[in-house]
């Protein structure tokens, strides 16, 4: 069978597959951090109704912001197929070590790794100093210096870079100390010596290739949602840990039953039910509030009686 080659593909459409097996706040979500490039306050409030609202865990009464999922229309304007850039080759140096002007350092024509081994002093390094010069990397810039048993060279190190975006290749000559072609800079080179700077040195951020920062983004997102949601849980566990402690119900009626079993799998019918009363309770609440008012119209009467005695006796000292 013929082999297809592979295309390659950007970091948002990779997201963009991956988002499709994403709850639909996660989905809105990466929609508003591509297009907007950060999360504002509203867009974390909007984001916590939508994602209670697939749990109905919203106030009642309140209307949740209908998710809008991430899809094509929203990363068409950032980096798409055709922006994704990979090394091709590089050669034609000059003045770079003792590497030949003839040789060329090949990447592969499909997206992978490409493995570069060798003894020392075969030109491992000079290949990596030229690209990090040419691309992006960490740390200080590397020295290229030139074939140091031959004359000194009149001229700075140069060559050539061929460089595929999308579908396309490109060749583009590079000059040390001037500056290379500006769609190399998505191309960042890792080595040992930016691996020292990461662990040994402090120093400002460094580039983050395009859409590499999404989904840092994302879970920052989600650990505040998930604060949020906390401190309500939270807030109610305390209310009701303090209502609770008000309770006297006894556990073998049929309220205290309920009481001491209520969690998060208790029905609001269930609730309900008890919580309302019957037509003998209401009955018998009736009778309760008839007493109580003719206790208290009794005691009322004879609290008159008593003043009205102590008034008479009062007039006879007059």
């Amino acid at each position: 069978m013929p082999q297809t080659t592979p295309q390659p593909v950007s970091v948002t459409q990779e997201l963009l597959k991956w988002s499709e097996t994403r709850p639909a706040w996660q989905r809105d979500a990466l929609r508003r951090i591509i297009v907007a490039g950060k999360i504002e306050a509203v867009d974390i409030q909007e984001l916590t109704q939508i994602c209670r609202a697939a749990h109905n865990a919203n106030s009642p009464g309140s209307v949740a912001t209908k998710a809008v999922p991430l899809d094509t229309s929203h990363i068409s304007a950032s980096a798409g197929t055709n922006d994704a850039t990979a090394l091709v080759s590089v050669g034609s140096l000059k003045n770079v070590n003792r590497l030949p002007s003839s040789q060329t350092l090949k990447f592969g024509g499909t997206p992978g790794i490409t493995v570069i081994y060798g003894d020392n002093g075969t030109g491992k390094s000079g290949y990596a100093r030229v690209l990090k010069k040419a691309c992006r990397s960490r740390g200080a810039s590397p020295i290229i210096r030139p074939d140091a048993f031959s004359p000194a060279p009149t001229a700075p190190a140069t060559g050539e870079i061929t460089f595929r975006v999308g579908t396309s290749d490109f060749t583009t000559g590079w000059t040390d100390g001037k500056p290379s072609d500006a769609r190399l800079g998505n191309v960042f080179i890792f080595d040992s010596t930016a691996a020292g700077n990461y662990l040994e040195q402090d120093g400002p951020a460094s580039f983050t290739p395009h859409g590499l920062d999404i989904l840092p983004k994302l879970s920052k997102l989600c650990d505040l949602i998930r604060d949020e949601i906390k401190k309500e849980v939270d807030g109610i566990s305390l209310e009701i840990a303090t209502t609770s402690r008000a309770w006297s119900v006894p556990v073998a009626t049929e309220v205290g039953k309920l009481v001491s079993s209520i969690g998060a799998a208790t029905k609001e019918a269930s609730v309900t039910a008890l919580a309302g009363l019957d037509e003998k309770g209401v009955k018998r609440l009736k009778e309760l509030s008839d007493t109580s008012h003719n206790v208290l119209f009794g005691r009322t009467l004879f609290r008159s009686t008593i003043l009205g005695l102590i008034l008479r006796n009062l007039d006879q000292f007059k």
